[in-house]
């Protein structure tokens, strides 16, 4: 489940882009219009610096939001991981207590056997 909560991580990083990316693309368009409507070129100047920072900072924040997906990714794989170590752990403990219950078994085993020996012969 942490592999698919994984996996949900980056999808919604994805999602989380693309609308900031969406967001960064109607801010320029505001921009545009505004410089438009006040007479100013839009290509050149004081508009296109404007716009050419806003592109930068969209940059900025939407590498931001891709490290933040990757962090939350890798804590999901930790954590897969850690639960896959301790299933092992557990596993490998379930054996070691099958073994040590047969030995256990052998043992009670051959101590009634050792008993009976003794009771038998008067000892």
């Amino acid at each position: 489940m942490e592999r698919e909560a994984g996996q949900q991580e980056m999808e919604n990083t994805r999602e989380a882009a693309l609308d900031h990316y969406r967001k960064v693309g109607q801010l320029k368009g505001a921009q545009r219009a505004r410089a438009a409507a006040g007479g100013v070129s839009v290509d050149m100047g004081t508009a296109q610096w404007v716009q050419d920072d806003t592109e930068m900072l969209g940059r900025e924040d939407a590498n931001r939001i891709y490290k933040q997906g990757a962090q939350n990714v890798r804590g999901h794989d930790i954590q897969a991981s850690n639960y896959t170590g301790q299933a092992s752990a557990s596993r490998q403990a379930g054996t070691m207590a099958l073994i040590k219950s047969g030995f256990d078994a052998g043992s009670s085993i051959l101590s009634g056997a050792n008993q009976y020996n003794k009771m038998k012969s008067g000892t």
